[in-house]
């Protein structure tokens, strides 16, 4: 059992890949590490029928095969813009008398990204804030409103289920209000605790309708136990309130560890293991290829060593097993069609179009 559960460990992180092809190094990592799934960004996108061959080509490179996942929620933060359309920002649809077309964009999306080779979109994000806020969020997050946010990134996340694609809930425990973006630094969330509940009603509205939550690089004391930990980091906000509290029962991930706000913390082998003893069951490291080597042999030091508690990553292995049996990870891949695209495509403008000349209708 030792030894099977060392062997699995790279299923525990999620990491990203240089360049748009799988070149010699590349390829030789992700068959040493076998992580659990690779995150692709815009300098891994060069065009449509690019992306679908190195999505398949790396799903055959060893098994367990990885999910592929990516970035897009719509407005500033997409991955695929081209050839994806420019999409309006979650804080537009949130405004939109429309409830449904959060809907319509999730499944639009979905199709887009299926058609690709994607099984994960890390979206909706379910913060509360408002444009123009200063905690890296803005019009990026639905309203500062927890019943909005919770029913249009409901929405949006049955859309992507309906095309066949896993959503995620993030930035828990939120980014609204918070002093600074993460990707830069450690944010302060100094909130009332009515304001941290509110930050949380989404996820607990939310808890039951997508496999996979994401935990923010951010400091809430209201939550933090003692020390200034980041959530991220923090057993008592990623296992005692997101997992036992809230009862999510998903793939927690915590942020990208490569994060102006953790990265400078502690080596990157160490930063895995704290991840993991929160009670994270994976970790993003989505750019250079030797902190991504450093996470995976720091986890495989410590389960040698006994400072991982072995039942703990079993129950994580079993999580991350259990999504990858589900509908959005098992499914056959499928050849591209390009013509596929091209509808969902289609149906993203004309959507879009609309809901611009909603909003000017209802003169918000």
């Amino acid at each position: 059992m030792a030894d099977a559960r060392r062997d699995r460990v790279g299923q525990m992180l999620l990491v990203g890949i240089e360049g748009p092809v799988l070149d010699g190094p590349v390829r030789e990592l992700l068959q040493e590490i076998r992580p659990g799934g690779v995150v692709l960004f815009r300098r891994n996108c060069e065009s449509t029928e690019q992306i679908a061959s190195l999505t398949r080509s790396i799903r055959g490179l060893f098994e367990p095969a990885p999910v592929l996942a990516v970035d897009e929620e719509g407005g500033r933060v997409t991955r695929l813009t081209p050839p994806l359309p420019p999409l309006p920002p979650a804080a537009d649809l949130g405004r939109l008398a429309m409830p449904a077309s959060s809907q319509w964009f999730g499944a639009l999306i979905g199709r887009a990204l299926r058609t690709l080779g994607f099984h994960i979109d890390f979206a909706p994000v379910v913060d509360l804030s408002r444009p123009g806020a200063s905690d890296g969020i803005g019009d990026r997050a639905f309203s500062d409103t927890p019943e909005v946010v919770a029913g249009r990134a409901g929405a949006f996340l049955q859309g992507l289920a309906e095309a066949g694609v896993a959503g995620c809930l993030k930035h828990f425990p939120g980014h609204g209000g918070a002093s600074a973006d993460s990707h830069l630094e450690l944010p302060l969330a100094e909130r009332t605790p009515e304001e941290t509940e509110r930050a949380l009603q989404p996820y607990r509205l939310l808890r039951k309708r997508t496999p996979l939550a994401m935990v923010a690089h951010i400091h809430d004391p209201a939550l933090a136990s003692a020390g200034g930990l980041p959530a991220s980091l923090d057993r008592r906000v990623v296992t005692e309130i997101l997992r036992e509290e809230i009862g999510f029962g998903g793939v927690i991930v915590a942020d990208d560890l490569e994060m102006g706000a953790v990265a400078a913390r502690a080596p990157f082998g160490d930063l895995a293991v704290e991840a993991i003893r929160a009670g994270n069951d994976q970790m993003l490291v989505c750019e250079r290829a030797d902190h991504i080597q450093a996470a995976w042999e720091g986890l495989q030091r410590a389960l040698d060593s006994g400072d991982l508690d072995a039942a703990q990553v079993d129950r994580s292995l079993a999580r991350i097993a259990a999504f990858k049996e589900g509908r959005a990870a098992a499914r056959p891949d499928e050849p591209f069609h390009p013509e596929e695209l091209a509808v969902a495509v289609d149906e993203m403008r004309d959507l879009s179009a609309e809901v611009e000349r909603a909003l000017r209708r209802q003169g918000t």
